[in-house]
């Protein structure tokens, strides 16, 4: 699944960063990098999504969140 396609309130782990390696890199320097556990905490309208990762907010575009692989932990009910 991608993180394009996650709901708010999704906990996952990320399987694959597929950008390019400049982006990919960036990516990491903000820890998303495979291996990772993150959680949806908003889905913006045009796919922009806020995650957590390493308790540090962060907003990501549509663009990127496309390039994210994840395997879904658990979903909040709520």
């Amino acid at each position: 699944m991608l993180l394009a396609d996650c709901p708010r309130g999704t906990i996952a782990h990320i399987r694959a960063v597929t950008a390019a390696p400049a982006h990919r890199q960036r990516l990491a320097d903000m820890g998303l990098y495979p291996g990772q556990h993150i959680s949806v905490l908003h889905d913006a309208p045009f796919g922009t999504r806020i995650i957590v990762v390493h308790r540090q907010r962060i907003a990501i575009d549509r663009d990127t969140t496309c390039h994210i692989s994840v395997d879904l932990t658990q979903k909040d009910p709520s």
